[in-house]
């Protein structure tokens, strides 16, 4: 899991469940977990940009609703796919040259 912490004081709970830790840090534990995980508070960003993390949680609600359980997305590679294919349309279909020269006419 990889993401990072901004926080400062303590978070204590109000609720009359019990309560686990959402991450165990090197440092300690960050967040709380309660209804079996089904409600989560945490002061660790990020968290969702990690691929393995994300579908591990999605596919734990997917199994509660019935649902079929999917494979990790390696969306880095399929968004890498993309902005080539962008910036391959912009190349094709804008000329810079002019573009530049209205930019440049605008502060004239």
């Amino acid at each position: 899991m990889e993401g990072y912490e901004i926080h400062l004081g303590v978070t204590e709970p109000i609720v009359s469940q019990a309560v686990r830790p959402f991450i165990k840090l090197s440092d300690g534990t960050d967040g709380a977990v309660i209804d079996s995980g089904r409600v989560i508070g945490t002061y660790f960003h990020h968290i969702f940009f990690n691929y393995e993390f994300r579908t591990e949680w999605l596919n734990r609600i997917r199994k509660r609703k019935g649902l079929e359980k999917k494979q990790v997305k390696w969306l880095k590679k399929e968004k890498t796919k993309e902005y080539e294919q962008i910036a391959r349309h912009v190349q094709n279909h804008i000329h810079m040259d002019d573009l530049l020269n209205i930019i440049q006419s605008w502060g004239k």
